[in-house]
């Protein structure tokens, strides 16, 4: 018999039977075992993860996993967004494997004919699912819950992606680092509020904006794919974005010393 857990869904913000999530889907090469690392302590960061001896970490069967959403959440999310975010995902895939890609690597991807807002929905849902009480901000819950809902505040959040084409898994919930930014010969200081999701094929940085400064470093988080939630439920799109691969944001701040607070 499966384990019974009772909880706050992180979507619908109910308590109720949570299911066994997988982060992202299941069908997304997150089926088998993966090595997870503890990030909810930024000094577990220390050790240069993609090294081959892993320090820090832990192996986790069956997946990336979590018991955070209800069942009804689960299957709606899934049903609705989920297929699309598969199917994206293994497109890139297939051109990694034929492209030797590697960490560093950089092209133009064109996505041809893809529902964009229910690739973009997925993401969001994976967000929530690691950042308990984010979908109760701004109407997240509501533009999730409701497939034809577009109105995403563009304003307050912006959402980044690049490629990973490594088999580590990282989820990293909300955190605060310091920036020192030179500007116009003057020095601002700015408190940035992030999330990240490094899960093969993909990395993406969610960003809780402060003010319009920030404008000025969010270029280091990957491609902003923000207005992909401008797009209709059944409207088909073309998007070609520059991307490159690299090492999870966070990775790189902690090893540049920028001041990373839980």
């Amino acid at each position: 018999m499966g384990k019974r857990v009772i909880g706050e869904c992180h979507i619908c913000g109910q308590i109720k039977k949570l299911s066994k999530e997988h982060i992202p889907p299941e069908s997304i090469f997150n089926e088998n075992t993966v090595w997870r690392y503890p990030i909810l302590n930024p000094a577990n960061l220390k050790n240069d993860i993609l090294q081959p001896n892993r320090t820090g970490g832990s192996e986790s069967k069956g997946g990336n996993k979590e018991y955070t959403l209800c069942v009804c959440c689960n299957e709606f999310t899934g049903g609705k967004y989920g297929r699309e975010y598969s199917d994206i995902a293994k497109s890139f895939a297939d051109f990694y494997i034929k492209n030797n890609m590697a960490l560093g690597n950089g092209f133009d991807f064109e996505m041809h004919n893809c529902f964009g807002l229910r690739f973009f929905k997925q993401i969001i849902s994976m967000f929530c699912s690691i950042n308990k009480g984010l979908a109760a901000e701004n109407g997240i819950k509501e533009f999730l819950l409701d497939e034809n809902n577009n109105n995403f505040n563009k304003e307050k959040y912006k959402v980044f992606m690049y490629l990973n084409p490594t088999m580590i898994s990282m989820l990293h919930p909300f955190q605060e680092i310091r920036k020192v930014i030179d500007f116009d010969k003057k020095m601002f200081q700015e408190y940035l509020k992030f999330s990240e999701i490094y899960s093969y094929p993909f990395g993406f940085c969610l960003i809780r904006r402060h003010d319009e400064t920030e404008e000025l470093i969010l270029n280091e988080f990957g491609m902003d794919i923000t207005d992909l939630s401008n797009c209709g439920y059944n409207d088909r799109v073309t998007i070609n974005i520059p991307l490159v691969s690299k090492k999870p944001y966070i990775m790189e701040k902690i090893k540049n010393n920028t001041d990373v607070n839980k």
